[in-house]
């Protein structure tokens, strides 16, 4: 009952707040959508969705596959890296850090450590020095995880990003930009 009470005072908070602040930049119910990359070349790809490096020339992308495969974190991360070798970085060191992976996959199928270390979502959150927003985001994740697969968990960690995004692009616009 306290987390629902608290979610629904965040939402409350985070509602006043920008729309005090800012012109409404998404309806409710929209799903927000990356805007594409500049730095991305390649007409069609964006930075966030769909970069070139995993993409081009290929139906298959790397989290499609992982996703299908049921792979482990370190595993989708062996997958990504030899997509993009020599596409992204140095090839030699995408395929360095692919075998990186691997090894690492290997090390928690011999060692299985899931829950045994005791982090908690805030003890991450606090660690990596993230904003209240982003640490919302990382507990209902970890929240929608103990729960097998809670879908309302992750409804509301994309809620708190929804917000984060936001409150960033607020900050864009009312940050002065300086010339070096």
């Amino acid at each position: 009952m306290y987390q629902l009470d608290w979610w629904n005072s965040l939402k409350g908070q985070i509602s006043s707040v920008f729309t005090k602040n800012v012109e409404v930049l998404m309806k409710k119910d929209e799903i927000w959508e990356p805007n594409p990359s500049q730095d991305d070349k390649n007409e069609g790809f964006d930075a966030i969705e769909n970069p070139s490096y995993y993409t081009q020339g290929c139906e298959i992308q790397p989290r499609d596959l992982s996703n299908d495969w049921g792979l482990t974190e370190e595993e989708g991360d062996f997958v990504k890296y030899m997509k993009r070798a020599g596409k992204k970085d140095d090839e030699l060191l995408d395929v360095q850090k692919g075998r990186w992976n691997l090894q690492r996959a290997l090390r928690l199928m011999e060692n299985p450590v899931k829950g045994t270390l005791g982090i908690t979502s805030w003890d991450a959150a606090k660690d990596w020095e993230l904003s209240f927003l982003k640490g919302k985001a990382l507990e209902q994740v970890e929240l929608s995880n103990k729960k097998g697969g809670d879908a309302k968990n992750l409804r509301r960690a994309i809620e708190a990003l929804d917000a984060e995004v936001l409150r960033l692009e607020v900050k864009a616009k009312t940050q002065p930009e300086y010339d070096d």
